[in-house]
């Protein structure tokens, strides 16, 4: 058994549940569409940011309980906890909070440096930092 939703996390509960019995249980991909959802401003997901940081919590606490059960079934999750970083910066950048983004290109990069990271990192100091690119003026 993998127990219930945790009523304590109000913007991710189904992704914490969802992970733990996928620890327990063989899962599968269905192409098939099984959920329909209705989306408008008022939805408690409505904040992109809001959602990235509480799932960016779950999946940290998931590799500090479960990094070894996870990495025996193939699943990086230091490589998607580097990859939610990654968005999360991006979503920081749409809000223009240069130096928010700037952290999460950090975070991410510690995960998992690419090039493309540093790219962003640098991106978002320099638009902190007020540094415009050439021809951008």
């Amino acid at each position: 058994t993998v127990g219930y939703f945790d009523e304590r996390l109000r913007l991710v509960e189904d992704l914490e549940y969802w992970l733990r019995v996928a620890l327990a249980c063989p899962m599968a991909h269905l192409d098939d569409i099984c959920l329909l959802r209705r989306r408008h401003e008022d939805n408690t997901s409505s904040d992109a940011v809001a959602m990235a940081l509480a799932g960016l919590r779950v999946m940290e606490e998931q590799g500090r309980q479960h990094y070894a059960e996870a990495r025996a079934q193939g699943i990086d999750l230091h490589e998607r906890i580097a990859r939610d970083y990654q968005n999360l910066g991006h979503l920081y950048m749409r809000r223009d909070a240069h130096r928010d983004a700037a952290r999460a290109y950090r975070r991410a990069f510690r995960g998992a440096p690419n090039f493309r990271l540093a790219y962003h990192w640098l991106a978002a100091v320099a638009a902190w930092a007020g540094i415009r690119r050439s021809g951008n003026e």
